[in-house]
């Protein structure tokens, strides 16, 4: 009696591993399609004896740069158990996929939990967010003030030219030493950038390098269509050489042929004069000898 193995028996055969699945579906759908989409692509990782134990929709995000005429698309990010002989079989399946723009598929370590990302709250963020109103110069003020009181010291006191001249350099001084509190002031507002905006900037490294990564493999991707592509070509030209030859070799016979029959009327048609003439030529014969 034999018994047939399943995908899940093989899975539980071999040991599972972790990892980790972000996927790029194309921008121009509706909800309904979006969400048809995203259960193939679960569909497609369960058929292969995957697990998945979490699931993340980013949304749609603008690329950095154009993806297969699209510069948008909707971000899906799976975390899955699954066997490693069977993720070289997926990476095929989802490279022929129509609606998947781009995937990269990556191995987690133990213990690892994926941190959750709020793409809609980031958008709040970024429509509540206003230009920060710069603060006034101190520098401006105080200027101010230094000039107020020369002004006065000149209403009281009456002296030559040359002691005034004097007083404005001493009271130029103080204007150019109020530049170090505006300086405080503009490294006190960088010390007091928040903390996510910095998480945001290092999420937004790892997508441009799992994007570059993509990158690559689509250009060998390409590289791998063009040969075969190339061989399609080159079969195709042996086979319609082949094609043409075998067309051409009918009529040829024909021809042939026919070439030869037309050699056999004329033939025929001389030797049907020659007996003529060789008849009369006797019957010549035959009157003179009567």
């Amino acid at each position: 009696m034999t018994t047939k193995t399943t995908t899940a028996d093989k899975a539980e055969a071999t040991d599972l591993v972790n990892y980790e699945i972000m996927a790029i579906i194309e921008p121009d759908i509706t909800e309904a399609q979006y969400k048809k989409h995203v259960d193939a692509l679960k569909t497609l990782l369960k058929k292969g004896g995957a697990e998945i134990w979490n699931e993340q929709e980013w949304g749609k995000r603008d690329f950095a740069y154009i993806i297969k005429k699209q510069d948008s698309g909707f971000y899906v990010v799976l975390n899955f158990k699954g066997d490693p002989s069977a993720i070289l079989e997926l990476e095929n399946q989802l490279r022929i996929t129509p609606f998947v723009l781009r995937h990269l598929i990556i191995k987690t370590p133990d213990g690892y939990q994926p941190v959750e990302y709020d793409w809609d709250a980031e958008l709040e963020e970024r429509v509540e967010e206003k230009p920060k109103v710069a603060p006034e110069p101190v520098k401006a003020k105080k200027a101010e003030v230094v000039k107020e009181e020369v002004v006065k010291e000149e209403e009281v006191v009456e002296e030559p030219v040359e002691e005034a001249a004097k007083e404005e350099e001493v009271v130029e001084e103080p204007v150019e030493e109020v530049e170090e509190p505006v300086e405080e002031v503009a490294k006190e507002e960088v010390a007091e950038e928040p903390v996510e905006e910095v998480a945001k900037e290092e999420v937004v490294e790892e997508e441009v390098a799992k994007e570059e990564v993509v990158e690559e493999e689509d250009a060998k991707e390409e590289e791998v269509v063009e040969e075969e592509a190339a061989k399609e070509e080159e079969v195709v030209e042996e086979e319609v050489v082949e094609e043409v030859a075998k067309e051409e070799a009918p009529a040829k016979e024909e021809k042939e042929t026919k070439e030869e029959i037309v050699s056999d009327k004329v033939s025929s048609e001389r030797l049907s004069k020659l007996d003529e003439k060789l008849e009369e030529l006797l019957s010549g014969d035959d009157d003179l000898n009567l």
